[in-house]
């Protein structure tokens, strides 16, 4: 193979590899964010690893809660039960506002019920 055609390749994969997420990545994720229309539905990523989509809020408080990691800068990792990768969903962080969603545009998550309930894409950080 050409010199070249082998350091292109190697950027190539450089460019495909994100970084490891570092203490104070995650620490940016962990806490209360409201959507940014004030529909009042809530998420939380909570230091244990627990995530929380607040889905109803009345009657009864609704949530569904399932488990997080934070292994690559801009992508946090939702979990099944058994600890594999459900889905990773993109974030960024600008100042008080996170955006999240599937990597497509849509919802990272949604509720099971029906009708169904999709997480919002824009929040802001609660106090």
């Amino acid at each position: 193979m050409k010199p070249a055609f082998i350091a292109l390749l190697l950027a190539l994969s450089l460019i495909g590899c994100s970084s490891s997420a570092t203490p104070e990545d995650r620490a940016a994720l962990i806490g209360l964010w409201a959507p940014e229309d004030g529909w009042g539905l809530t998420i939380e990523f909570r230091e244990n690893g627990e995530f929380d989509f607040v889905y109803a809020a009345a009657p009864t408080r609704t949530i569904l809660r399932v488990s997080w990691q934070l292994e690559r800068k801009g992508s946090v990792d939702m979990l099944e039960h058994d600890g594999s990768v459900y889905k990773s969903c993109p974030y960024r962080i600008e100042g008080r506002m996170l955006t999240i969603d599937d990597g497509r545009g849509a919802e990272c998550l949604r509720s099971a019920t029906a009708p169904t309930v999709r997480m919002a894409r824009r929040f802001q950080r609660v106090p």
